[in-house]
């Protein structure tokens, strides 16, 4: 839809925003079908964020996972970018870098630099709508110029 908010993003961002997301799931169709007869597509958390993980005695626990099997399934990537934009969010650039580069020495994914600026772009995007009515005009914007970022600049 046409939705966006003035006082956070411009109507010419948004757009921009969404017409990236749309192109990107447009031309990668083929790339994101064969993630799932790759394996990639499982069941993750699905609100994978700061707000549900916690470390208690050197264990962390990791709380708030969707119980319905069609919100929690999808691609191991999704976790990952949310809790990177979580971590961007907050002004945790250099936790960010070190969560994304460890792990991408974990898990052996040939596209994770393909696809991680769009999930990031998606995920922040979500976070900016899901959020109208419980934040801030300036988080919103923050999430919003998150997307946009990522929407327009591939660079992490």
């Amino acid at each position: 839809s046409g939705n966006f908010i003035p006082m956070a993003v411009t109507r010419r961002d948004y757009q921009k925003t969404k017409k990236y997301l749309m192109g990107f799931l447009e031309t990668k169709k083929a790339l994101l079908t064969e993630r799932v007869k790759s394996g990639y597509v499982l069941p993750i958390h699905g609100d994978f964020h700061s707000r549900n993980i916690f470390i208690e005695n050197g264990i962390v626990y990791a709380i708030d996972r969707s119980l319905r099997k069609n919100m929690r399934v999808s691609d191991i990537i999704k976790d990952a970018a949310y809790f990177a934009v979580d971590l961007e969010m907050f002004g945790f650039e250099k936790q960010k870098r070190i969560f994304l580069n460890t792990y991408r020495s974990l898990v052996e994914d040939e596209y994770f630099m393909q696809l991680l600026p769009f999930y990031m772009c998606r995920r922040a995007l979500v976070a900016a709508m899901s959020n109208l009515f419980e934040e801030s005009v300036e988080r919103i914007k923050a999430y919003f110029d998150i997307a946009y970022k990522y929407a327009t600049n591939s660079l992490l």
